[in-house]
């Protein structure tokens, strides 16, 4: 659960707590217009997220491919093997 986008986090709530769409996106337009611009449509979901229960990321420690290390990952020890070196 990992980088979830705008559309998959209102999916996740929707499929958790059985929230209706527009509702759901009605919440999530109150607290864009209630934190006045300071905030992403992403990050305003993720604020309703928090609020319904709903877990959008999962903290727990696994282990991913190189190609799967995305943008907004933190805290991450990569683990490597070294097979070749080359001169500068």
């Amino acid at each position: 659960m990992i980088g979830l986008n705008y559309e998959q986090i209102i999916e996740k709530i929707k499929l958790e707590k059985q929230v209706e769409d527009g509702i759901l996106r009605d919440k999530i337009d109150e607290k864009l217009k209630q934190l006045d611009g300071l905030i992403s449509l992403e990050g305003a979901a993720h604020i309703i997220a928090h609020e319904y229960g709903v877990k959008v990321y999962e903290y727990a420690r696994r282990k991913l491919k190189i190609n799967e290390v995305v943008a907004g990952i933190t805290s991450v020890d990569i683990v490597g093997k070294v097979i070749n070196v080359y001169g500068v």
